[in-house]
């Protein structure tokens, strides 16, 4: 058999000779449709995409909800969407954000004005050296996605607020 291409994969449907499957190099499995790879299994096993997706079309969605699924927001990262909208994402530090696209700690999650609870949590440098101050857990309601909040109420913006420290 030969080796084939996206363009003209060895394998074919008859009457759709650019759709299939091919041997793209060495002991890697190569998938077309319409001429183009869209999958890519390795000698090792591992499935390997070509599309990086967009939060209206993820490269990896479940049939009958093509705007819902995963999909690689930018370089060493992945993100995943409901309904065409990104709603969370692991960017490349390892950072978990629900609700924004770039989260500044390992876990962020950042609400609407609409569900009046601006950011909701904000783990920060999480140290156990003694004497550390650092925060380790942050709720706070009622300051803007920059806003900050001070112990006491200092801060106008925040109407509640609960800091713990190590």
């Amino acid at each position: 058999a030969r080796d084939g291409s996206a363009a003209l994969p060895t394998f074919t449907f008859q009457g759709d000779t650019d759709t299939g499957m091919f041997w793209n190099s060495g002991n890697n499995l190569g998938f077309s449709t319409g001429g183009t790879e869209r999958l890519t299994i390795d000698s090792n096993g591992n499935s390997l995409f070509s599309a990086a997706g967009t939060a209206a079309n993820p490269s990896m969605s479940l049939i009958g909800d093509n705007d819902t699924g995963a999909f690689r927001s930018a370089a060493n990262e992945l993100a995943f969407s409901t309904s065409g909208t990104q709603r969370a994402v692991i960017d490349s530090n390892g950072d978990f954000g629900i609700g924004e696209t770039a989260p500044s700690s390992r876990l962020s999650v950042v609400g609407t004005a609409a569900e009046a609870l601006g950011d909701v949590a904000s783990f920060t440098n999480l140290n156990t050296a003694a004497g550390n101050t650092n925060t380790v857990l942050e709720l706070r309601s009622g300051a803007d996605a920059g806003g900050a909040c001070t112990a006491g109420g200092g801060n106008t913006n925040c109407s509640r607020y609960i800091q713990f420290f190590e």
